[in-house]
């Protein structure tokens, strides 16, 4: 059957509820919340405290017995010493997690899918390396839209932007080609936002927060999988009857790729 975005959110909703994924599930968060401790513990706070006030008091006048502006000061370093510590532990449990995840779905779906990639490890930490840095910048530069109107979108975007771009190279590193993998990455980048978003905006609801992190590797893995078994499937001449190399073919050989392969 061909892959579809429904197919693999249905298929990746009914992989999460298994017994192993839900005890994986508290790993991102165990992973967070030690680099949390860790940075709470060694960060120096009090010269980012001392820094923060300095710099503010060049703009405008500040006590710093003020009650009210210690207590944001506090809450400041806080949510950042708290954004750090999700980034770390997301990255950790990508580069450890998602190939137990995509093994997991390969074994489930596609069992008979070839791995023929090369270099996986090498290209998942650069992948996450780029990712991340991406990530971090762009909360830098767009941080001051946080005053205006739009800023609201900004988590829901960002966000969706990790959650795609941290997994589906990783979900593909082990068994597709270079060519494979432009082609879907190409194809497929539409989609692979739509998952980004969808998991973005369950990101935001408490409780159901805690099986995000999980859920999108799995969601991207079993979706980036499925157009890859796709790939290798055999063409078909309707007016001829099936293709000669149907025979000798199989989703377990990759076939010739050319660059005016159609979207899923």
């Amino acid at each position: 059957m061909k892959n579809s975005f429904s197919a693999a959110f249905l298929d990746s909703v009914k992989t999460l509820f298994t017994p192993k994924m839900i005890f994986t599930s508290l790993w991102p968060f165990i992973f967070c919340l030690v680099c949390f401790l860790a940075l709470l513990i060694f960060l120096p706070t009090g010269f980012i405290e001392e820094g923060i006030y300095e710099g503010a008091s060049t703009v405008a006048t500040f006590e710093k017995t003020n009650g009210i502006y210690l207590v944001v000061l506090k809450l400041f370093i806080l949510a950042f010493i708290a954004f750090v510590s999700i980034i770390i532990g997301f990255a950790i449990a990508s580069i450890f997690m998602t190939p137990m995840i995509v093994r997991t779905i390969k074994n489930s779906y596609y069992p008979d899918l070839a791995e023929l990639g090369k270099f996986a490890n090498t290209t998942s930490v650069l992948n996450t390396i780029k990712v991340l840095t991406i990530f971090i910048l762009g909360w830098i530069i767009t941080f001051p839209l946080h005053f205006t109107g739009i800023g609201i979108f900004l988590p829901i975007i960002w966000n969706a932007y990790l959650f795609t771009h941290m997994t589906k190279v990783d979900a593909l590193v082990d068994y597709a080609t270079k060519d494979e993998l432009k082609v879907i990455k190409k194809n497929s980048n539409g989609t692979f936002w739509k998952i980004g978003f969808i998991c973005s905006l369950l990101f935001l609801i408490p409780f159901v927060n805690f099986l995000v992190p999980i859920f999108s590797i799995i969601f991207c893995s079993r979706y980036a999988l499925g157009e890859l078994y796709d790939l290798r499937q055999p063409h078909k001449d309707d007016s001829n009857g099936p293709d000669e190399s149907a025979s000798t073919n199989s989703p377990n050989k990759p076939r010739q790729i050319s660059s005016t392969v159609t979207p899923a």
